[in-house]
């Protein structure tokens, strides 16, 4: 079966992929990403709501009801606005086989009130017992479809990738420069260089970063920088927060992707100490570069990419005396970090688009040979 499907993407919104987005955290335009509708056939629903860039009712997309009767199999992304809720209901009505992929993780639910968390499980329950099967892409996301009811029967992985190729390829080609890069931002060729790229949000805890670093420069070990990538309301604070304690930081602003490989290739050690993270990109990419990594122990594919002692060490979250032991090993042992950067590389190897698309075509291989069975 898998060898005839014919697949086909209905974009709920031209935002990314024909016109530009502003990001408001960022104060920045998002250009549309370059080569993101080539190679499949793809069209685009017409949203009813202009200039919406989150939020439920961002995507309102009345024409998926008549979309997804030309389909057999509706793979829907989550539940998170309007529009995956009426492709939802059409395939229903239509009789179509529903598939789910996700990527939260429990601890969406911590800091929502009671009775509203209840009520949000009790509603995706029933979506999720309407599904064929339902993807995960990390352990943390299994647990949280474990939560609503899924059964082991149902699951199935579908683990959290980035372009691999792109990354290795940008590490390879710029290694070379990694010395003229750091010169650039004023780095001394011996600091051990930690970085962090992500939105820079409370939910991200780029404080406890900077805590720790304050304790390591009150301990005397000075041969570390900062490198925070990325923009947003604790960006001012930040930098205010280094500059008065003689913190070595560098704030770059927003990245696009086609530089972003630039400030990976100056850094030794990556950093994804968030509250609330189900499958942080920028880790994979980070381990494409050889990086190892410092991760909370709430972040979705902590389980997956971070083996304590081999790749990393995952910490509690907002356990500053563990970022602080974690940066003090990476500083000190320079060889066993890089050992530990090739084992990041070696792990992040498994996770791959290729890997995905085997996931996927596995599954729809599972639904022919239950049909040809019954």
């Amino acid at each position: 079966m898998a060898d005839s499907v014919s697949v086909h993407v209905a974009y709920c919104d031209k935002a990314g992929a024909l016109r530009a987005v502003h990001e408001s955290e960022f104060d920045t335009q998002r250009l549309p990403t370059e080569g993101l509708l080539r190679g499949y056939h793809y069209s685009f629903v017409r949203n009813v709501v202009r200039n919406a860039s989150s939020g439920f009712l961002s995507r309102i997309n009345p024409g998926l009801l008549l979309c997804v009767a030309k389909y057999d199999i509706v793979f829907l992304h989550g539940m998170g606005v309007l529009s995956y809720w009426i492709s939802f209901f059409g395939s229903l009505f239509w009789r179509k086989t529903i598939l789910m992929k996700g990527e939260a993780t429990p601890e969406l639910y911590e800091g929502i009130p009671r009775l509203r968390a209840k009520v949000r499980i009790w509603l995706y329950r029933q979506v999720l017992k309407r599904c064929r099967c339902v993807f995960y892409s990390c352990e943390g996301n299994r647990a949280f479809w474990k939560l609503h009811g899924v059964p082991d029967t149902k699951l199935r992985p579908l683990p959290c990738a980035v372009d691999n190729s792109y990354f290795q390829t940008q590490a390879h080609s710029l290694r070379q420069k990694r010395l003229e890069l750091r010169r650039a931002y004023d780095i001394a060729e011996t600091d051990t260089v930690f970085v962090m790229a992500c939105r820079m949000t409370n939910r991200k805890r780029p404080h406890d970063l900077v805590d720790a670093a304050i304790v390591l420069h009150n301990e005397g070990m000075s041969n570390f920088t900062l490198l925070f990538i990325g923009d947003g309301p604790e960006r001012a604070k930040l930098e205010h927060r280094c500059a008065q304690e003689g913190i070595k930081a560098n704030f770059t602003g927003f990245m696009p992707e086609s530089r972003i490989s630039e400030g990976y290739i100056q850094a030794d050690v990556g950093v994804v100490i968030s509250e609330y993270d189900p499958s942080p990109k920028a880790m994979n990419e980070m381990m494409n570069f050889e990086m190892p990594v410092i991760c909370s122990n709430v972040v979705g594919t902590v389980l997956d990419l971070v083996k304590p002692g081999q790749n990393g060490f995952a910490i509690p979250v907002g356990d500053i005396s563990s970022i602080v032991e974690s940066m003090k090993y990476f500083i000190v042992d320079a060889a066993k970090r890089a050992e530990m950067g090739r084992r990041s590389k070696e792990i992040v190897d498994q996770f791959t688009f290729t890997r995905q698309a085997e996931c996927i075509r596995t599954a729809l291989d599972s639904f022919s040979n239950q049909s040809a069975n019954n």
